[in-house]
């Protein structure tokens, strides 16, 4: 992130006595944005050889890269190339820093982490909230005290800078320079952001310097994140489909939109323009945010750019702007772009035939959505179990359906599936959740055969229902939720679960004439298993011992589960790892405790 400190630490290190000492010769030389081969020659000879600028200004630049080469062969040398945005630069200059194994050093500063030079990488992180408070002192009060009067606003002000070094000393130099009462600091903490940016150009200028850098495809998913709220935790899954939704995301073949957006978001995240808000188990990110003075960043350039009618323009009611392409009517409030109230959206929204991405409450009634045949994303915020009209499965190009109260498949659509299987699901990659009560519905999923994740509620759970899932050639992600077990033994069959990696068994039970079921894969069941979690499950009598063998599993994750299926996953990590496998990961929760991989109390 833009602000962290790194030039700051490289000039402290640099500049330590001990440095100086060891090595021979030291160069410091800014590359920034506008890299110039030349320049940079110049900037490193005027730095270790005191050359006058003027005079090898006017060579040429082979001539300078001979001279610096040898005025470096058999030195030890430190070179600090500052502010590098690119490969570029290191792959011009890195033939002219001869590597005599004399202990010489290059070091660079930037805000990629992901520029691929193969070396050790130190990432900055953000400071913490009593390291601002104490930076944040020493900027204002120098040697003294802080008087007791203005610690408490003095220490909300430190946090208010969420752990940016230059958000710190931007806003210290404010404060040094007025009077030291309560009123006066309170003040500056009701208007943080914008006594930052009106105090100096120079923050506004060093964090647009990233926003000017990222390529062309990345700067309007960068401008998006001004749509959300002041801090606002974003779920990865929601930003990824809002993304492909307003047609941010580039087309590439053999690739999904979504996996396509997930690269950006990376590419955004090892830029550190992006948050990591919160992780996977498997360590993948779950959520994100950016910080306070990134999201002004967005607003200003999104007004000046007139991004998404900058955004905070973009009020235009539902029925005069047809082309609109996502609408979140959800919530009390909305994001800005797309704040309608109810009232606003009655009898228009069907006339947005654009529409990809649509968030809305019960009370929106789902057949006025039936003209809108360019959807994606459909999520209904609805507290009851709903029937999905057979329309919704005739939107050719939707990905995700999602109910947060549950849904079923109707008996219309039963009949259809069994008669005709005219179902136009093609591109359908998620429902979740869903309520299947026989083998109609797994036929009318059956009209999807691109589905890679299901969630889905069985109140009557046999290991028939499991068995036609198991079938969808596409699955990945299976969570079975909230049923029983009427059967006692699970016998797989060739062929099932050819691409599952992600396997919930949640609040599953078993049949009160049985004490467990027993759940017997063969050996070539899912091949490509990566993580096992079961929650609350006292269904099984064990974890089957042939998962174990399985060359790509990585984590299995028990929380309240019976006793014997945490002996069985004790079994089947020990047996990895007298094998020599140390990849399988064993987690058990007990309420309060949990044990590690290692299966260690933590």
């Amino acid at each position: 992130m833009p602000g962290l400190g790194k030039t700051t630490l490289a000039n402290k290190l640099f500049n330590d006595p001990s440095i100086v000492y060891y090595f021979d010769k030291c160069a410091w030389c800014v590359v920034s944005q506008t890299y110039k081969k030349k320049n940079v020659l110049i900037d490193i000879l005027t730095s270790i050889r005191n050359h006058n600028r003027e005079t090898i200004t006017e060579m040429e630049e082979e001539d300078l890269a001979e001279m610096l080469y040898k005025s470096l062969k058999g030195m030890r040398y430190l070179i600090v190339l500052d502010d590098v945005w690119d490969t570029r630069p290191w792959d011009d200059l890195r033939r002219y820093f001869p590597d005599d194994i004399t202990g010489s050093r290059i070091l660079f500063t930037s805000r990629n982490k992901e520029l691929g030079f193969d070396n050790v990488v130190n990432e900055l992180p953000i400071l913490s909230g009593a390291e601002c408070w104490e930076l944040l002192q020493r900027k204002v009060f120098q040697t003294e005290l802080c008087p007791p009067e203005l610690q408490g606003i003095g220490q909300h002000i430190a946090s208010r800078c969420h752990g940016l070094q230059i958000s710190v000393i931007m806003i210290s130099s404010i404060l040094a320079n007025m009077q030291k009462k309560e009123s006066s600091w309170g003040e500056i903490a009701r208007h943080l952001n914008a006594h930052i940016f009106d105090s100096t150009n120079n923050c506004v200028h060093i964090l647009k310097l990233s926003y000017q850098h990222l390529s062309i495809h990345l700067k309007p998913c960068f401008l998006y994140f001004g749509v959300f709220e002041e801090d606002e935790v974003i779920p990865v899954q929601k930003l990824i489909s809002l993304w492909v939704a307003e047609g941010f995301i580039n087309k590439e073949t053999h690739r999904s939109s979504e996996d396509v957006a997930h690269d950006y978001l990376m590419d955004l995240i090892n830029r550190g323009l992006v948050l990591v808000a919160k992780e996977r188990s498997n360590g993948g990110v779950k959520a994100c945010m950016i910080h306070d003075l990134l999201h002004e960043i967005c607003l200003r350039i999104a007004k000046e750019e007139n991004f998404m009618g900058g955004i905070e323009n973009g009020y235009s009611k539902c029925k005069k702007d047809k082309s609109r392409r996502v609408m979140d009517l959800s919530g009390p409030y909305w994001y800005s772009f797309i704040r309608y109230s109810f009232k606003d959206v009655r009898g228009g929204i069907e006339n947005l035939v654009h529409l990809r991405y649509l968030k809305v409450q019960q009370k929106l009634k789902l057949p006025l959505i039936e003209k809108l045949h360019r959807l994606e994303y459909l999520h209904v915020e609805n507290r009851d179990e709903v029937e999905i009209p057979d329309f919704v499965l005739n939107m050719k190009y939707l990905k995700c359906l999602h109910f947060g109260g549950g849904a079923r498949f109707s008996e219309s659509s039963h009949l259809r599936a069994t008669t005709d299987g005219s179902f136009q699901i093609n591109n359908l990659q998620s429902i979740s959740p869903l309520l299947i009560h026989n083998e109609m519905d797994a036929k009318v999923l059956g009209c999807a055969p691109n589905l890679c994740k299901l969630k889905c509620k069985l109140f009557d759970l046999s290991w028939e229902k499991i068995r036609m899932i198991g079938r969808l050639p596409n699955i990945e992600v299976l969570k079975l939720r909230d049923g029983s077990f009427k059967e006692k033994q699970r016998d797989t069959e060739e062929g099932e679960f050819q691409k599952l990696k992600f396997f919930e068994l949640n609040n599953v039970k078993i049949a009160s004439q049985y004490a467990c079921a027993e759940w017997n894969p063969i050996s070539d069941d899912y091949p490509k298993l990566e993580r096992l979690m079961l929650r609350n499950c006292y269904c099984l009598n064990k974890i089957p011992s042939s998962l174990g063998y399985s060359l790509t599993l990585q984590k299995i994750e028990l929380y309240g589960c019976a006793e014997s299926i945490e002996k069985s996953s004790v079994e089947i990590r020990e047996e990895q790892q007298e094998m020599g496998n140390e990849e399988l990961k064993v987690i058990i929760f007990h309420g309060q405790h949990w044990f590690s991989n290692r299966v260690n109390r933590a």
